[in-house]
């Protein structure tokens, strides 16, 4: 096998009592805001509810397929699986993501893996039918900031294109990525994974005219051979397929009734929650002359903001008739539209996606699209067995891994100081002495019960500054176990964030080669809800 495995609950990476980790722990209270749960009965239940998919929708969106790879050299199994996607036992999991460069960070990569590990184990468990792993570009984004850079280590790899834009990031020419190019190459040196990772950003960014190409280009590069297709959405034809839901978005205000609806049910469970996305009154972009703006409704019909385009409702509607490739769905209309057009069982997405999908399902029910079932990906911690070996060095437990730095330290620095350091004992006698204190002054003048509670309060918090200093002392004596464990924690997890969250493929690559996807796709199981630490020689 060449790698270790440990899986610890991936719920460990979610605080209790938050609506992630109660969907992982299949709590009821999240139930009325989600579909079937995550489980092959409830994969099985989703078939049966898609089962009457349009077979016209079926053929259009395979059509478009055709063309989109009909200039790249893609794998049999790809072949394979646009080729039954006419069947009407064709059904497809699917994941969304934006067009990262260089696929961004680790966790979309995970994503990815996890969609295809989950279409295998499907296509296991139900032999009668196909399944097909799908990679929805969200090309018509345009927050560009966000993915024109990746990190090799601590460095930044920025790409500054010699076109600006202010429109879908999947229509940018990939002018200027050359420079990014020479860098990464330098950085990756010449050794032959150096030179294969050179060559796949070569062939997908240097090579292709526009973003959306080399995303789709790359993507293909490294998971083709598995089945997975990549789906481009920005097509006048496609976005036909979402005119009844503009329609009830001008008419009716639908987006914005329902998900709001949910988010207030959802608060009276989760007093705490704070909406991922919050609706407008209209959720709906409009793209003219390379510009991407958000619409807005007025009393005649609509706006766009920022600019003097402006008609009525009628107006709008016929003009979507004639150009649906100008209307683009925003964050909460586009599972709308994935839904419409994909024969779809499952999203697999993270903890913030999943957050806002559950805003979601009123409007599906509204709509009457089938919501589908929500999986959390996978996520990993890739370390050395040196710093596997350390976690036991420590004394820490693996399920312990994604305590802070400094609640780390605390608990390292408390099992091995030869003093005292928890006075809760001092704590426990103060309250006994209080508790006689409070009866003192119920029986002689109660107006003294305030004077006792403010002097609790001053003691209790005089022996928490007194904890904290003896902490702080004994870590200034054990400041080499101090610096120890630092170290190992910013090895794992740099800047004191998750390390799928800051590191991008590329240099675990260039250190295992084929043993770091092989470790993922024999490690990840969508189903089983785990982090895996994965522990390469």
């Amino acid at each position: 096998m060449g790698f270790q495995q440990v899986r610890i609950p991936l719920s460990n990476m979610y605080a209790p009592g938050t609506l992630v980790r109660d969907y992982l722990e299949k709590k009821p209270s999240i139930e009325p805001f989600v579909g079937p749960w995550p489980s092959m009965v409830g994969l099985g239940q989703q078939i049966s509810f898609r089962q009457d998919f349009s077979s016209a929708t079926r053929q259009l969106v395979q059509a478009h397929l055709k063309a989109q790879y009909a200039d790249l050299p893609f794998s049999a199994s790809v072949q394979q699986n646009i080729d039954c996607w006419v069947n009407s036992t064709c059904f497809t999991v699917t994941t969304g993501h934006q067009l990262n460069l260089f696929t961004g960070p680790l966790y979309v990569v995970y994503k990815l893996i996890s969609t295809i590990k989950l279409a295998e184990k499907l296509r296991e468990e139900f032999p009668e039918h196909q399944f097909v792993p799908v990679y929805w570009m969200a090309t018509e984004d345009h927050d560009f900031a966000e993915i024109n850079h990746f990190y090799l280590g601590d460095q930044k790899l920025v790409w500054e294109p010699n076109t600006p834009l202010d429109g879908p990031v999947g229509h940018l020419k990939t002018d200027g990525i050359d420079a990014v190019y020479e860098v990464l190459a330098s950085l990756l040196g010449t050794s032959q994974r150096a030179e294969w990772l050179k060559e796949q950003f070569e062939l997908a960014y240097l090579q292709s005219d526009n973003l959306a190409k080399a995303t789709q280009r790359l993507a293909d590069a490294l998971f083709g051979d598995r089945g997975l297709v990549v789906i481009d959405a920005d097509h006048p034809e496609l976005k036909r397929l979402l005119k009844p839901l503009f329609v009830r978005e001008l008419m009716e205000d639908v987006t914005r009734t329902k998900v709001s609806e949910s988010i207030e049910r959802i608060k009276v469970v989760y007093p705490d929650y704070e909406p991922q996305v919050s609706p407008r009154d209209l959720n709906f972009f409009y793209i003219d002359r390379g510009r991407r703006g958000r619409m807005e409704r007025d009393e005649q019909g609509a706006h766009v903001v920022g600019s003097d385009i402006k008609y009525t409702t009628a107006q709008w509607i016929e003009l979507y008739d004639q150009f649906p490739e100008r209307f683009s769905p925003n964050v909460l209309t586009r599972p709308l539209y994935q839904e419409t057009i994909l024969p779809n069982l499952a999203y697999i997405g993270g903890g913030g996606e999943l957050s806002y999908w559950f805003e979601l399902k009123s409007l599906f029910d509204a709509v009457e699209v089938p919501f589908p079932v929500l999986i959390h990906r996978d996520a990993a911690v890739l370390m050395t067995e040196k710093q596997w070996k350390k976690i036991a060095a420590f004394g820490l437990e693996p399920n312990q891994l994604f305590l802070s730095k400094d609640q780390l330290i605390n608990k390292k620095i408390r099992s091995i100081s030869n003093i005292e350091l928890d006075l809760g004992f001092l704590k426990e006698q103060l309250e006994a002495q209080f508790a006689h204190l409070y009866t003192l002054a119920e029986s002689t003048d109660p107006s003294f019960i305030g004077a006792v509670h403010a002097q609790k309060a001053k003691q209790m918090q005089g022996i928490d500054l007194l904890e904290k200093r003896l902490l702080n002392a004994q870590k200034r004596q054990l400041k080499d176990q101090v610096a120890r464990l630092s170290e190992w924690h910013n090895e794992l997890f740099p800047q004191g964030g998750y390390q799928e969250r800051k590191r991008n493929f590329a240099p675990f690559y260039l250190t295992y080669g084929t043993l770091f996807f092989d470790a993922l796709y024999e490690t990840f199981d969508p189903l089983d809800q785990a982090c895996s630490l994965i522990i390469f020689p």
